[in-house]
């Protein structure tokens, strides 16, 4: 019988989530994991957290924020689109800043 691990493996600030200016995290589509205790973008990973396996919980436990799942303003979809976009940005200027390193300490 395969057993799974449940534990963190420690790599989870890779995967963590930024928190959404709304502050809604369930109505952008993030979802906590129980285990390491931070929020993932659901749409990127699916139901299962990225480090540990665990299934991330899919409602909230605040009635507030559970009431406004499914009412999202424009704002904050497009806040979301935008978050994304910056993201990308970074991850192409941090590889960028690192290949100029490496031309430079040649």
């Amino acid at each position: 019988m395969i057993t799974k691990n449940l534990k963190c493996k420690g790599i989870c600030y890779r995967f963590a989530a930024k928190k959404p200016l709304g502050g809604f995290r369930f109505a952008v589509g993030q979802r906590p994991c129980s285990v390491c205790e931070i929020f993932v973008d659901a749409s990127s990973s699916g139901i299962r957290c990225p480090c540990c396996n665990n299934k991330l919980r899919l409602n909230s436990r605040n009635a507030k924020s559970r009431k406004n799942r499914f009412n999202l303003p424009r704002y904050t979809m497009l806040e979301n689109a935008s978050n994304i976009i910056k993201s990308v940005n970074s991850i192409i200027l941090e590889s960028d800043l690192v290949r100029d390193k490496l031309v430079l300490n040649k």
